[in-house]
Formats: C-alpha cells, sequence, structure tokens
C-alpha cells in the first residue's frame, strides 16, 4: 500500500515538471512568434 502511494507520488512530481517544461517551451515558442 505504501510503495503504491509512494511511486502515485513519483509519477505526480514527474507529470508536474514535465507540465512546467511544456509550459515553457510554449511560452518560447510564443515570443518567437510575436
Amino acid at each position: 500500500m505504501e510503495l503504491d502511494f509512494y511511486l502515485f507520488g513519483d509519477i505526480q512530481i514527474c507529470l508536474n515538471l514535465f507540465r512546467l517544461d511544456l509550459l515553457e517551451f510554449v511560452w518560447i515558442y510564443l515570443e518567437k512568434l510575436l
């Protein structure tokens, strides 16, 4: 049970980091367009 909880936590952290990278990439792309 605890193992699943920690695994889920790691997945959430990875998703959050990925989302931040994606937002930064989109922001830079938009700045280049404007």
